[in-house]
């Protein structure tokens, strides 16, 4: 009896998924970061707010952008990944058109909020769409080159702000140019997400929703929670910019540079941090993560011992912290999308994204207190503490199912 040729996997077609969410998140990165570097300064020197207030803002924001994130993944679970990931990039390039014309802090700070909502809806979806687009095996490859993307626009936006904010002498001008430029890259990338992307989970509308392994995820999402904490503390939040224009004099231009910089560490940790999660499983990338991120941190304790940090090491200590930071990115994304089912990926991504979303965004609060009230300083060293923390939590980690030796996979031919 002859061969008999099996159908290929549906994710061995998909892998333009990966190519278009990685194209067209290159574009709305750029997008954000060529002016959100430079929002704290702008709500505090163009808007009116004070340190606390901006913290106000970081701190509504990290709320907005986690806390849809479970209605957002049962509703991927329920209707599709793509249909919400193109309705979304849609609302949140109209959202960014209205923060340009924002006249107050208030307001800037409201119509971000807004953004963040309707963006946070679409994470799960975008998460579930790529690792179901590729074989299980080279998920950690598709999540790093996603994230490389990622980082390129994330560097990409700073210099142009920084262009931008040169060329064009008016701050409010400027403000207004960068954030339409932003509003005008997302629809641009609604149009290609809706032409180019397959969907790849099947609705099943009467299904019922799959139950959530609270057990399972209570130390992960701790980690989670740990570990968006120390960035927010730092180079996630505002403090990273105001340090360095308060402690250091550095202007916005000059503050977009060195995060380009920055985005550039990232741009290159992103793929080796991908084939580093495929070869060595995630659990292993996040304790390197964590660890390295305690000792970049950990010169801004220095003031506790009468030594200020040297203000020529400091903006590289910012920089060199996206390394560790792309670590920990791609290893917990993988390792949060394989705990469960295709039928119950967006449910358990938009779990811990709620629970983050729950306990971090007080860290924002926290920071603009340590910044007035301690030393600028201060919430830096806060972040270094717990990302020791969390090395420690990291050690109790198990290895995921996806991550363990199995026996290799069935040809694809059978007799």
């Amino acid at each position: 009896m002859g061969a008999r040729l099996q159908s290929p996997p549906v994710h061995a077609t998909l892998w333009r998924n990966v190519i278009v969410m990685s194209c067209t998140i290159f574009c709305t990165l750029t997008g954000i970061f060529c002016w959100f570097r430079v929002l704290p300064v702008h709500l505090r020197e163009a808007l009116g707010a004070d340190e606390s207030q901006v913290s106000y803002v970081f701190f509504a924001m990290a709320f907005a952008n986690r806390l849809p994130q479970l209605y957002g993944g049962r509703l991927a679970d329920r209707i599709g990944r793509k249909g919400i990931i193109v309705v979304v990039t849609v609302l949140m390039g109209l959202c960014y058109a209205w923060i340009g014309h924002a006249s107050s802090w208030r307001m800037a700070g409201l119509a971000i909020v807004c953004c963040w909502v309707v963006g946070g809806l679409q994470w799960p979806s975008i998460l579930a769409l790529i690792t179901e687009s590729v074989p299980e095996h080279a998920r950690g490859r598709a999540l790093g080159w996603f994230e490389m993307a990622a980082m390129a626009g994330m560097t990409a936006g700073p210099f142009v702000g920084e262009l931008i904010e040169r060329a064009i002498p008016d701050p409010d001008s400027a403000w207004r140019t960068l954030l339409l430029l932003c509003a005008g890259l997302y629809l641009v990338s609604a149009l290609a997400r809706g032409l180019f992307l397959h969907e790849t989970h099947v609705a099943k509308a009467a299904a019922p929703h799959a139950p959530i392994e609270w057990r399972a995820i209570a130390l992960p999402a701790a980690i989670g929670i740990l570990a968006t904490a120390v960035y927010f503390l730092t180079t996630d939040g505002p403090i990273a910019s105001l340090y360095l224009k308060d402690e250091i004099g550095r202007s916005r231009p000059e503050i977009d540079r060195l995060f380009f910089y920055g985005g550039l560490v990232a741009l290159a940790s992103a793929p080796i941090a991908g084939w580093a999660c495929d070869r060595f499983g995630p659990t292993r990338l996040l304790r390197l993560s964590f660890a390295a991120t305690a000792g970049i941190l950990a010169p801004f304790a220095l003031p506790l011992a009468g030594r200020p940090v040297s203000a020529e090491l400091a903006p590289w200590l910012f920089a060199a912290l996206f390394a560790p930071a792309e670590l920990f990115v791609i290893a917990f994304q993988r390792l949060i999308t394989s705990q469960t089912s295709a039928e119950g990926r967006g449910a358990n991504v938009g779990v811990y994204g709620v629970l983050i979303g729950i306990f971090t965004p007080w860290t924002y609060l926290a920071a603009g207190w340590l910044y007035k009230s301690t030393g600028h300083w201060a919430p830096i060293a806060a972040a270094a503490a717990l990302a020791a923390v969390t090395a420690l939590l990291a050690l109790r980690l198990e290895r995921p199912t996806a991550e363990r030796p199995s026996t290799p996979p069935p040809p694809t031919t059978s007799p």
